[in-house]
């Protein structure tokens, strides 16, 4: 079989690996050929192993990958190894002596990069075996740790990522091993120790304003779920004391601890300096709006409850104390309008439309009813309550028509 055959039936196989990763092959030299896709990657794992435990600084043994291509060379003697009928050209042969320097150590930041394409490309294993060769490397260790953490983070295996997260912070202190490591750490509930990091983040001079801002906000609202209010607040004020009383995000926090602590003054207070600032944001109305309910002024409630849900519509919290307020207030109409509109925006389900069908009915609106409730029939003919109140429904309409 000619060179030219072998390559053609080399192509197929490798660009199937390696499509849907946007990387494809420049130069494919003599291969052995693979009976299916996952051999072909095993020996590309192989090889890559071999790459790194090598100590040759020559094309003989080569597996070199970049932003666009993957290109392959290999050793005339060894029985895994690719077989080449072509010799590299001047430039090939230059970039494959850069896995290692003239010396034979490991050319670091070459691996470095190859390995962040590797990661970028869904290649997590094919990265990690060149990363734990390089992580024994002091002068690389802080950078290997971090995109081991990030490989690992991908595969969701979260507690390997945190243990090399911790690695990199012994050799360096980076914004980013600090940033990712709390993150983590939050998103597995632990804020104590996520908090002892986000306070070293604090502690850096050279942290940006926007930065230092999203971290303060971060330690107060973990120091809220840990119910250290107090704390909460030191963090909240910290940040307003930055943004001369500016930010949206501690105002609003700040209204919510106010309304924790049952302090509705304040909290009223504080929602309404927010608004001050910008009238259309959802949160803020929903925390005013929480803050007279629970003064018991349920018209402006109802009120604030709206405004929300008028700003953004998919808040079913939101929609759950509105309802609960028009029934309070025997008033109706605010309610059947933005449930209705919700419904037909948001999701739709027999229990929405049973309670909208309700409200229909109670506004005397019976025509509209009779329309909701065969929605809900059509899904459900057996729905008992749905069946009640359509039987309801018909009288009232029946006796409507008789009094006409």
């Amino acid at each position: 079989m000619s060179h030219h055959e072998i390559t053609q039936n080399l192509r197929n196989p490798i660009n199937q690996v390696l499509s849907s990763q946007n990387l494809e092959v420049d130069h494919v030299l003599c291969l052995p050929r693979f009976k299916d896709a996952a051999s072909l990657r095993e020996f590309l794992l192989e090889t890559c192993e071999e790459l790194l435990n090598s100590q040759g600084t020559g094309p003989e043994s080569l597996m070199l990958i970049s932003t666009r291509k993957i290109e392959v060379s290999t050793s005339l003697s060894h029985p895994k190894t690719l077989r080449t009928e072509q010799k590299l050209d001047p430039a090939t042969q230059e970039t494959a002596t850069a896995i290692r320097d003239n010396e034979g150590s490991l050319n670091l930041p070459f691996l470095i990069q190859n390995a962040e394409v590797l990661l970028n490309a869904g290649e997590n294993e094919l990265a990690r075996r060149i990363l734990q060769k390089i992580q024994r490397k002091p002068e690389a260790a802080a950078i290997a740790h971090r995109l081991l953490a990030r490989s690992y983070q991908s595969d969701n295996d979260l507690p390997k990522a945190i243990h090399h997260l911790r690695e990199s912070l012994v050799f360096e202190s980076s914004v980013e091993s600090l940033e990712r490591l709390a993150a983590l750490l939050i998103r597995q509930g632990n804020d104590s120790a996520a908090l002892e990091y986000l306070q070293r983040l604090l502690g850096t001079d050279s942290l940006p304003l926007h930065k230092r801002l999203d971290v303060l906000l971060t330690c107060g609202n973990a120091c809220a779920r840990a119910e250290n209010l107090d704390s909460a607040f030191a963090y909240y004020q910290q940040g307003l004391e930055l943004t001369g009383e500016r930010d949206l995000r501690f105002l609003n926090n700040k209204g919510a601890l106010y309304l924790r602590q049952a302090r509705l003054e304040a909290a009223i207070d504080t929602f309404h300096s927010s608004l001050d600032l910008n009238e259309t944001q959802p949160n803020t109305h929903y925390g005013l709006g929480s803050a007279y309910l629970a003064g018991g002024n349920l018209k402006l409630a109802l009120e604030h409850f709206a405004e929300s849900l008028e700003i953004k519509i998919d808040q079913p919290h939101v929609l759950y104390q509105l309802i609960r307020c028009s029934h309070q207030l025997n008033s109706h109409t605010t309610a059947a309008r933005i449930l209705a509109d919700y419904i037909d925006e948001v999701t739709s389900s027999p229990s929405l439309n049973y309670t909208l069908a309700g409200l229909q009915f109670t506004l005397g609106r019976n025509n509209e009813c009779a329309m909701t409730l065969a929605k809900i029939l059509m899904v459900n003919p057996n729905h008992t309550h749905a069946l009640e109140l359509r039987e309801r429904n018909r009288k009232i309409s029946a006796e409507k028509k008789v009094s006409l």
